[in-house]
């Protein structure tokens, strides 16, 4: 991802203290449970890790106008949205947007490009063709910045589970390949989506290789996680992880979840009620949870960290993180327009 790579090695600092180190908290605490110490840094401070997440600040969505506001049959409908990058936060700014529409239900979506509605680049318009009959439309915004983040909205989407057919994602944001630094093949991110269904909430992250749980001997076992940050949430002062989603194959030889939603509220302890689940085709891991273990199951917003590690040692478990890609604002929102 454009931009990712100038500060890579700071930011793999922060994911390496988010899983902390298991053996020495488990050990002093007695309680398995609370698995990881929780690592953060200051607002306002020096540190490249802080100043890496700032800069990575995805846009934001503010106003949103239809016309006409009441369309017809055979009106085409234009949509115009505010989209902008916080300047307190990066000196980043919009570079396209693009509006998705449905008009069976979420079953299939139609991708409209929208331009510059001005010079600002915080205006774009889009425009959806006349239906040719009554109904109803949904749709959803999509944007991204000059440093490669995303703004990506969630409607509700019927989601299949397991089997055969995977679950469809209405949106996918693709990496870079890593070909400029030496980044395993099983742990270079290529591919991240985001689906919600009312319930539960679904990750895909596909890799250049394979979904692998590396190996125990020699000691070097596969982490994949998604980080998940209420924006605007301020602890102290600092900027820290609300929840993390990890998975790794080896989760019960080394005291890891296989999979889990963990709350860094609570030193990071696994929520149980949260019924995570995975599974992997080989290039691409599925992983969902329930919607509930968030505040009372709403999200308004909510920023999302796709990363990959390794675990090098064990005697402490010590994780070197790999991978930290596609830094993504995701919003539930439900938007639709009747057609008459």
């Amino acid at each position: 991802m454009r931009g990712i790579s100038v500060c890579v090695a700071s930011i793999l600092a922060l994911l390496a203290g988010i899983f902390g180190n298991v053996y020495a908290l488990a050990e002093d605490k007695g309680i398995l449970d609370e698995k990881f110490s929780l690592y953060y840094v200051e607002r306002n401070s020096s540190s490249p890790v802080e100043q890496y997440m700032l800069e990575n600040d995805p846009p934001v969505l503010k106003n949103v106008m239809v016309s006409p506001k009441s369309p017809g049959a055979g009106d085409a409908i234009t949509v115009t949205a505010t989209i902008v990058n916080d300047p307190m936060k990066t000196s980043g700014k919009p570079i396209s947007a693009s509006l998705y529409y449905s008009r069976d239900e979420g079953e299939t979506w139609r991708k409209v490009a929208m331009e510059e509605a001005g010079a600002s680049r915080e205006n774009w318009r889009g425009v959806i063709p006349p239906a040719g009959y009554p109904g109803n439309l949904q749709y959803f915004f999509t944007a991204e910045d000059d440093g490669g983040n995303m703004l990506i909205e969630l409607p509700k989407v019927k989601v299949e589970w397991g089997g055969i057919s995977h679950p469809i994602f209405p949106l996918e944001v693709y990496d870079d390949n890593d070909d400029f630094r030496m980044v395993p093949n099983n742990l270079d991110i290529l591919s991240a989506g985001v689906a919600f269904d009312g319930d539960n909430l679904y990750f895909t992250t596909r890799v250049e290789g394979k979904i692998s749980s590396g190996t125990v001997t020699p000691f070097d076992v596969y982490v994949y996680s998604v980080g998940l940050f209420y924006p605007d949430r301020l602890v102290d002062g600092s900027v820290r992880t609300d929840h993390v989603l990890v998975h790794t194959q080896h989760g019960q030889f080394l005291q890891f979840p296989v999979i889990g939603l963990l709350n860094t509220d609570r030193q990071l302890a696994e929520i149980r009620t949260a019924d995570a689940r995975f599974y992997t085709d080989g290039e691409r891991l599925f992983m969902r949870f329930s919607a509930d273990a968030l505040k009372d199951g709403h999200f308004d917003r909510l920023k999302i960290i796709f990363g990959s590690a390794r675990a090098i040692s064990y005697s402490p478990v010590t994780l070197q993180p790999v991978d930290v890609s596609m830094f993504i604002n995701i919003s539930n929102v439900d938007r639709s327009i009747t057609i008459e």
